[in-house]
């Protein structure tokens, strides 16, 4: 049972392009496309990993710089983080 305060329940392998708060991801600023990948901080479990492994999230660091970016761009030659 999912308490309340959690809002909505997603189970586990709904769509990366989504945020854990249901919002849709926007599109890439530089590029224009569609879906980028979530910028994920802060030490990587091995499901983090494979999950990078697969281009579904990206590792961005164990430190979370001042001027983190939450997306990146997909498109092989933008990879604009944003």
């Amino acid at each position: 049972m999912v308490p309340e305060t959690m809002g909505h329940y997603r189970p586990a392998g709904g769509k990366m392009s989504e945020s854990l708060f249901g919002d849709e991801s926007p599109d890439c600023p530089q590029c224009g496309l569609e879906e980028p990948r979530p910028v994920i901080y802060g030490r990587a479990s091995e499901e983090m990993v494979t999950a990078a492994k697969l281009g579904h999230i990206v590792l961005g660091g164990e430190e979370v710089p001042e001027a983190h970016r939450l997306w990146q761009c997909q498109g092989l030659e933008c990879e604009y983080r944003f």
